[in-house]
């Protein structure tokens, strides 16, 4: 039994290293995809090497993943739960505030006065949310996350050139738009995704537990 503890952390370690393969794909795939349908777009995000390139794209992959899982730590394993605690005797009403709350805390403490890119941390916090939810866990969400930001810092670390990663978020200048309700469907895709696969995955667990308890009754 020693080796319990540990099996479950590899365990639980594939299944987040191949949620935030299948984002990264799904996510890199709609951004080739637009860069196709767009040529301003293209024109905008040539690739442009500089100084600061590799730097931006060590800094993101050392620190990108432990962000993003911090704060699914946060508001999906802590606050959700936590603030869905308040009622008492009515898993669904709990389950409705705890997502509601976390998902406006979520959106407030990413600071955007952009009413689009509010709408996107905020739409983003939801669908973390729910793929919590759906999976019982928060691996799946971590995935999502790190996937999420991993392929737009790499992109931003790729197409900035000599310059640094700044997202305006002000209400007067912010970067947000109407692509964000593209982005917030493709968001919903892959939690679908990601949900599909952790359910199946847990049936199967199920599945097996109750094989092993059989034969061990037997």
């Amino acid at each position: 039994m020693a080796g319990g503890p540990g099996r479950r952390a590899a365990l639980l370690l594939g299944r987040a290293l191949r949620g935030v393969v299948i984002v990264l794909l799904v996510m890199a795939l709609a951004l080739g995809a637009a860069l196709l349908a767009s040529p301003d777009l293209r024109a905008e995000s040539a690739v442009q090497v500089g100084a600061s390139t590799l730097p931006l794209v060590l800094i993101t992959l050392l620190t990108t993943p432990l962000q993003a899982a911090g704060e699914e730590i946060m508001f999906r394993g802590t606050l959700l739960p936590l603030l869905g605690s308040w009622i008492r005797h009515r898993p669904l009403g709990a389950i409705i505030l705890g997502t509601a709350l976390s998902t406006v805390l979520f959106g407030l403490v990413h600071g955007a006065t952009d009413p689009w890119l509010a709408l996107y941390y905020t739409g983003f916090g939801l669908c973390g949310a729910l793929l919590a939810i759906a999976t019982g866990g928060i691996e799946a969400s971590i995935a999502f996350h790190v996937g999420n930001n991993m392929v737009f810092m790499l992109f931003a670390a790729l197409t900035v050139g000599d310059g640094g990663i700044v997202i305006d978020r002000s209400a007067a200048g912010g970067a947000g738009g109407p692509w964000v309700l593209g982005m917030l469907g493709l968001d919903l895709l892959v939690v679908a995704i990601l949900a599909m696969l952790g359910r199946r995955r847990t049936r199967r667990e199920r599945r097996g537990r109750a094989g092993e308890q059989r034969a061990t009754g037997a």
